[in-house]
């Protein structure tokens, strides 16, 4: 349980720290750009934690690692769009 807290807050520590430089910069379009970015980050810790849950099955830890990688992408891909579509709603 620890493991996955660790996993989870790393995790959303990144995203929050992505997506303050991108809406603070204001180089690009940051709704866009942080949408973006947050799918790539999401969809990668999310395969990365389905081969470690499928193909590390003799490894209890990595296999527990795995699912915690999977439910951070999870979150990441709720509150990730969901500050996008807030920033729209903010906007318009």
């Amino acid at each position: 349980m620890e493991d996955s807290n660790k996993v989870i807050s790393i995790n959303l520590l990144v995203f929050m720290i992505y997506t303050l430089i991108v809406h603070t910069t204001g180089i690009v379009d940051p709704i866009i750009f942080s949408s973006l970015i947050a799918f790539f980050h999401a969809t990668a810790i999310f395969i990365i934690g389905v081969i470690f849950t499928l193909i590390e099955r003799s490894q209890k830890e990595k296999k527990s690692l795995g699912l915690s990688m999977i439910l951070a992408a999870l979150i990441i891909f709720m509150i990730g769009f969901s500050a996008c579509f807030g920033s729209l709603m903010i906007q318009s």
